[in-house]
């Protein structure tokens, strides 16, 4: 998988829950001002990912992603271990925060 990967909620059991290493997942949704900006951050730090990251789009809160991670607003980021959530962060964040949560 190249580092960053556009998945549809179909792909999502085999792209994230099935792989064993750490996959972060980043949801977004269309007419989100916070999530384009999100997606010009992951574009500057590509180089400098250790972690592969899953994009993917949620078409209405009500899509079964949404509600099977308790989504309640997007951008929401969610890392991954082995299929298990193990660390999310969600809303508008600084560029600093979102460094330090991606890159870790």
């Amino acid at each position: 998988m190249q580092q960053i990967a556009e998945i549809t909620e179909a792909q999502f059991q085999a792209e994230v829950l099935d792989q064993k290493q750490q996959i972060l997942v980043d949801f977004y949704g269309a007419d989100c001002v916070v999530c384009d900006a999100i997606a010009q951050w992951f574009d500057d730090i590509e180089d400098e990912l250790t972690t592969p990251v899953c994009k993917v789009f949620l078409a209405a809160p009500s899509s079964v992603l949404a509600q099977q991670y308790n989504l309640r607003g997007i951008p929401t980021l969610i890392r991954f271990e082995s299929g298990v959530e193990t660390d999310r962060m969600a809303g508008e964040f600084s560029l600093d925060t979102f460094r330090q949560f991606v890159l870790g």
